[in-house]
């Protein structure tokens, strides 16, 4: 799914987009950083997670998560400190993408993790000159 894909697709999900952030792939398309992703990570936190009435399979780390059509959720990755905003959306941002990549440490995602962490360096590099006098 591209950018435009991701966002209608969003406007189906069936829950309160206030309590959940997108994560991972669809939030790196919606940043920019990919062209496309495959599906729509979500996380929220354990009590919104109960409620949602969504089948459940084992996800990563050994968490259940509830998946339906295009989109997985799950409340381990939970940190609404770690957002933006765009789109009306609560995205986690790219320090916190990067951190759930290395978490997750799959071979597939190690472009995606040098991109990252390039990205990170230069926007560190840039707010450093902003502070230098």
């Amino acid at each position: 799914m591209n950018k435009k894909e991701i966002l209608e697709k969003l406007k189906e999900l069936p829950l309160d987009k206030e309590k959940v952030i997108i994560i991972s792939g669809a939030s790196l398309v919606l940043q920019d950083i990919l062209k496309t992703t495959s599906d729509i990570d979500l996380s929220c936190d354990e009590e919104t997670y109960k409620q949602i009435p969504w089948p459940e399979k084992p996800g990563y780390f050994k968490i259940p998560i509830k998946y339906y059509r295009e989109f997985e959720i799950g409340f381990n990755l939970y940190n609404p400190t770690m957002t933006i905003q765009k789109y009306g959306y609560h995205l986690a941002n790219l320090e916190y993408n990067y951190q759930i990549k290395c978490m997750e440490n799959k071979k597939k995602d190690e472009e995606i993790r040098k991109k990252l962490k390039e990205r990170l360096e230069k926007k560190k590099n840039k707010e450093d000159k902003k502070c230098s006098i």
